[in-house]
């Protein structure tokens, strides 16, 4: 799966010059907390970019530069910590296509690792993707 996962950005960063990866400990040598994105740093110079410690700093910054019409993947460690981010996610990602009076794209992605099976505890293994069930112009993949 992290391979796929990898060569997935991989593609998404070859296929257009202005998309952007944005998260913690991303760049190398480290490629995030599975190693998603192991040596793309290396790959796309400046366009793999590591995040201060702050979810809501993250969703900010890929609402930002999306809304100026980068493509932007928003790496979050863990899908618990997308509560941090919740307020950007459901107060702006989801409204800014039609707050303007017109369609608008926000070509942004959230990626994140949900469970995985390894036993991290209570702040690192909760499924929170019902609370993005039914907002508006968001879609959740799993």
């Amino acid at each position: 799966m992290l391979q796929a996962l990898n060569r997935a950005l991989s593609l998404a960063l070859e296929r257009d010059p202005r998309t952007i990866v944005v998260g913690e400990d991303i760049e190398g040598p480290y490629g995030g907390a599975f190693g998603v994105t192991r040596d793309l740093s290396a790959r796309f110079p400046g366009r793999v970019l590591n995040c201060p410690i702050s979810e809501a700093t993250i969703a900010g910054l890929a609402a930002g530069c999306a809304l100026t019409g980068r493509p932007v993947v928003a790496e979050l460690m863990f899908s618990d910590f997308t509560a941090l981010a919740f307020d950007a996610l459901a107060n702006t990602w989801s409204k800014i296509p039609t707050m303007f009076g017109r369609h608008v794209q926000l070509p942004v992605l959230v990626r994140t690792p949900t469970g995985a099976g390894r036993g991290y505890g209570p702040t690192h293994s909760q499924s929170l993707q019902k609370h993005f069930i039914g907002l508006p112009n968001l879609s959740l993949y799993e």
